[in-house]
């Protein structure tokens, strides 16, 4: 057996027990995915002091409150800027109507 052989062998062995690993991995919710991820989470907080950005985990309801109650705090932020521009609308009539100037 050749070497090239012997490297095409050993390619089509990997890659017949990746397949099988990755899709373990990177099926939702898998736990091992998970703690992989949760390892590199920590080993890149490690290296470089500061948290790693995280997502949402999926079905937590945590997620969806921060979600929902951001959500509410635009519209309220909203409502605000709507109010205070009719104020302001209402304020340039007035003074668009106002005598002596």
């Amino acid at each position: 057996m050749s070497a090239f052989e012997a490297f095409l062998a050993f390619m089509v062995v990997m890659g017949v027990i990746s397949i099988p690993f990755a899709a373990v991995i990177t099926r939702s919710r898998s736990p091992i995915g998970q703690a992989i991820a949760e390892r590199i989470r920590r080993r890149t907080e490690a290296k470089y002091g500061r948290p790693a950005p995280t997502a949402l985990p999926e079905g937590s309801g945590a997620g969806t409150r921060d979600i929902e109650e951001r959500l509410r705090l635009v519209e309220d932020q909203q409502s605000e800027l709507c109010e205070i521009s009719r104020k302001i609308d209402f304020l340039e009539r007035l003074i668009e109507r106002s005598p002596g100037e």
